[in-house]
């Protein structure tokens, strides 16, 4: 059991920065989005593959450490239609 409270909701991204990779050589992100929340995804989750620059509305999971940081947890997301 996690002993923190996951949130979930929709929300609009606003940008998608890449970060290092982690030490075992998968991708992280910052994202931020339109409401302010700023997040990172954790090192080594799988589901940070589908993560990619065309997205726009998502379904997010995330929680807030004990130092205030916001992990993404979880995201899914439409993809923008020009």
């Amino acid at each position: 059991m996690a002993d923190y409270v996951q949130f979930t909701g929709r929300k609009t991204l606003e940008s998608i920065t890449r970060l290092k990779n982690s030490k075992e050589g998968n991708p992280r992100f910052r994202i931020q989005f339109t409401d302010g929340t700023i997040g990172t995804t954790p090192r080594n989750a799988g589901w940070v593959y589908g993560i990619h620059e065309g997205m726009w509305h998502v379904t997010v999971k995330y929680h807030f450490t004990p130092k205030g940081r916001c992990v993404i947890d979880d995201m899914l997301g439409r993809s923008r239609r020009f």
